[in-house]
């Protein structure tokens, strides 16, 4: 009966130490996103320009991501609190239940949406 219980006793300790691990290495994998993350080219319709080239404001278009899984998205000046997930080559974004993904490669960010009736690409890099 000792056994048993010393046994219930130590996977239960194992759990909450596997739980405790998961934790931590999900907030450590996210370590590489927090912080703000700028506009540094924009792509419509095949034609790559700088953000600096455009006189576009840098608070028009802003990410902002938390260790904790949270983000802020600005687009068109419009922010929008959600949810994120990082995966091995992209960011999935969950935003007022609609879901956008990321491409995420070489320390970029690229969203692809349907700005102004003509498809954009924005990369952005973190300024944080």
């Amino acid at each position: 009966m000792k056994i048993r219980i010393f046994i219930v006793s130590l996977l239960s300790v194992c759990s909450m130490l596997s739980g405790i691990l998961l934790i931590n290495c999900a907030n450590k994998k996210n370590d590489i996103l927090v912080g703000d993350w700028s506009p540094t080219t924009v792509e419509i319709q095949g034609k790559t320009m700088k953000n600096s080239d455009l006189g576009v404001n840098n608070s028009l278009f802003d990410l902002y991501f938390t260790k904790d899984g949270r983000c802020s998205v600005t687009i068109g000046g419009i922010e929008t609190d959600g949810i994120y997930f990082l995966n091995k080559s992209s960011v999935d974004i969950e935003l007022n239940d609609k879901n956008q993904k990321l491409c995420f490669q070489r320390r970029t960010l690229t969203m692809s949406l349907n700005y102004g009736n003509a498809d954009t690409l924005i990369t952005f890099v973190r300024t944080e």
